[in-house]
């Protein structure tokens, strides 16, 4: 895989990128080459979203920065935010705006500590109980779900369900934290998704999976601008 520049970018600041984060999060799918993963994401982007969320968990560390540096002037190109999953020192090295850990990865205090106010945060949870025992004043979001049920999220359990979701948003913002709610979730359940006190939605298949890429990211933004209008309710922080 060719990277683009051996100069590492630099990040945009925390509070920068919290600024920019929007409704709509892109996790990327399955791609079989870095030509393919660069295609879908313009196409993404092309079609709105500002928020890409780097997941590629079958592939080796080295392979994932060589992508995040691939899709950094990408997403630069479109002022739109970048997110490393799982691995700190592979958002730190490609100039990422942030990583994305899992629940049971590494930890988020330590992962503050390695990154001071360079890059946020999020963190991978089910559960209103994991949400309070979290680290909140290291974080800047975290990840609920599945709120529905979708293939790439059985293996963290049955689906949550709205309800679920509602305690989980009352509990992120009584943190000052961010919620984005992902598993399941299509343009038609954005309303809900909304009105049960989410901030974000994130999708892997509703745009990756799709034939038409850009068709459906537009059509996906459309939803969340609808479901989440101007001046709704949110977290305390300042995003």
């Amino acid at each position: 895989m060719n990277v683009p520049s051996r100069e590492t970018p630099e990040p945009d600041s925390r509070e920068s990128a919290r600024s920019r984060l929007p409704r709509l999060i892109l996790v990327t799918g399955h791609f079989a080459d870095p030509a393919e993963l660069l295609r879908r994401t313009r196409l993404t982007l092309e079609g709105g979203v500002r928020w890409v969320q780097l997941r590629a968990k079958e592939r080796s560390a080295r392979n994932l920065y060589e992508s995040a540096a691939l899709l950094r002037p990408l997403t630069r190109d479109f002022d739109a935010a970048l997110i490393v999953n799982d691995r700190v020192d592979v958002a730190l090295a490609s100039g990422a705006d942030g990583v994305h850990l899992p629940g049971n990865g590494f930890s988020v205090e330590h992962a503050r500590r390695m990154t001071g106010e360079k890059l946020l945060i999020g963190l991978s949870v089910h559960s209103r109980e994991e949400i309070e025992a979290a680290d909140a004043v290291s974080l800047d979001y975290v990840q609920f779900g599945p709120v529905y049920d979708t293939a790439s999220k059985r293996a963290f359990g049955l689906p949550k369900g709205t309800t679920a979701l509602a305690e989980a948003a009352r509990a992120a913002h009584d943190a000052g934290l961010r919620l984005v709610a992902i598993g399941g979730i299509g343009p038609a359940q954005a309303a809900e998704i909304a009105a049960a006190g989410a901030d974000a939605i994130g999708t892997i298949g509703a745009i990756w999976a799709q034939a038409d890429i850009e068709a459906a990211a537009r059509h996906f933004v459309a939803a969340t601008a609808a479901a989440f209008p101007p001046g709704a309710a949110g977290p305390s922080r300042t995003y």
